[in-house]
């Protein structure tokens, strides 16, 4: 297809980019906004940090609260009773495939 010297002049750039949308322009301006008052730490190891919680960690557990209290949810049923079952892993299966309809 490409003779070695076209291969190496070829424009390469012009085959993986393109103009974005407008929508996109808008989340990247959204996004240079949100990014741009903070400064990078250098030595630092990033991590990903949940908002929701004060320590910053993601769970099952604290994300059905906030579901709960938010109001999106009303259950009826005292969810902290499964949240502290010890039951074996045989019988955790078999559970979970009665909730989804299988028998």
């Amino acid at each position: 297809m490409f003779g070695n010297s076209s291969f190496s002049v070829f424009n390469w750039k012009s085959l993986f980019t393109r103009k974005l949308l407008e929508k996109e322009e808008v989340w990247l301006e959204e996004m240079i906004s949100m990014v741009s008052p903070h400064e990078p730490v250098v030595g630092v190891v990033d991590r990903l940090v949940w908002l929701l919680d004060n320590g910053g960690l993601f769970s099952v557990k604290k994300l059905m609260h906030l579901l709960c209290s938010d109001g999106v949810v009303v259950p009826s049923f005292n969810f902290g009773l499964l949240w502290n079952l010890k039951v074996p892993p045989t019988v955790k299966s078999l559970s979970e495939g009665l909730w989804d309809g299988d028998s």
